[in-house]
């Protein structure tokens, strides 16, 4: 008998939405010049983003593991990169903590293990912005993550 791979499914609900820019409104579904975003929280940081003038880009991909002897590559969906900065955001609900979720906490810790090992002057780039203290992951609050940015923005100019 031959063995299969089980894969791990995710058993959150996302609560995204679809934005429409031109009308300044969230829309029910998907219509063209709409985007679409994963939460509340990473659309209210977009804000802040854009009323601070920091540039940024949403979803970047970033590599985790490389493709090796039989292994595909692996890559992981960063939620902002600001490129005039040099730095990673990535947000994290109050989800991440509830006991269903504990599979994928456990799974992006490993996440930000292969980073740190693999690519550490990324690790050392990316801030963690939680709703609420990660159990046992290293985070910062929202308030915190815009104190550092201001801070760099001058610093960069």
């Amino acid at each position: 008998m031959k063995a299969t791979r089980r894969t791990y499914q995710p058993k959150i609900q996302s609560n995204g939405f679809w934005f429409n820019p031109a009308l300044q409104q969230r829309v029910s579904t998907k219509a063209e010049g709409c985007e679409y975003w994963d939460s509340d929280f990473e659309f209210s940081v977009a804000i802040q983003l854009n009323m601070e003038g920091i540039e940024y880009k949403r979803q970047v991909k970033i590599p985790i593991l490389p493709e090796i002897a039989g292994f595909k590559k692996r890559e992981w969906k960063c939620d902002f990169y600001l490129p005039q900065l040099g730095k990673y955001v990535e947000l994290k609900g109050d989800w991440i903590n509830n006991v269903s979720c504990e599979g994928e906490r456990r799974e992006f810790k490993l996440m930000l293990h292969c980073l740190a090992f693999n690519s550490p002057t990324t690790f050392s780039n990316l801030y963690i912005v939680h709703q609420k203290p990660i159990t046992g992951i290293e985070s910062i609050d929202r308030l915190e993550l815009f104190h550092n940015l201001r801070r760099l923005k001058l610093c960069v100019g």
